[in-house]
Formats: C-alpha cells, sequence, structure tokens
C-alpha cells in the first residue's frame, strides 16, 4: 500500500485530531491524500476528522477496506485505519 500511494511514501505529515485517546493525521503529496487514524484504547472511539472522509484502504483489523468513512470515523479497541482522502 505504502510504495503505491505517494502521500503515504512521501506526504507531509499534517495533525488532524487531537485525543488523548487516538492519533489522528494526514499526509499530503501532490494531489494524494490519506489519513491515517490509530485508537490506542481497548474501547470504541468516535471522532470527527477535520480532514473528511473517503475510502477505508486498511484496516488493522482487516475487515473494512473500501469502506466509506464519512465525516464521523468510528474506531472499533486497538483498531487503525488509512483512508484515502484523494
Amino acid at each position: 500500500l505504502r510504495r503505491d500511494n505517494e502521500a503515504l511514501r512521501i506526504g507531509r505529515y499534517f495533525p488532524d485530531v487531537i485525543d488523548e485517546r487516538a492519533l489522528v493525521f494526514v499526509r499530503r503529496a501532490e494531489d494524494r491524500q490519506a489519513l491515517v487514524a490509530l485508537n490506542f484504547t481497548d474501547q470504541p472511539v468516535e471522532l470527527k476528522p477535520k480532514a473528511g472522509g473517503g475510502k477505508i484502504l486498511l484496516s488493522t483489523h482487516g475487515d473494512r477496506q473500501r469502506e466509506t468513512a464519512g465525516r464521523s470515523l468510528r474506531l472499533r479497541g486497538n483498531e487503525g485505519v488509512i483512508v484515502d482522502l484523494s
């Protein structure tokens, strides 16, 4: 995934959500953008990324690929996702 996505490979880092339970940031390069969201707790969290939504490319749980992530992003306990914002 990283090899094929310029934003993940060489994109600049932009923090998005500041939350003690999760880390959410955007990587931007040229016309590609990817949002990375990581839940550090064992409980579900709901986040509202400023960058918006898109298609989930990868989930650490392995079952959400191509799911649409809207303005609100729900992460299960200890889940991380990469969302294509392009």
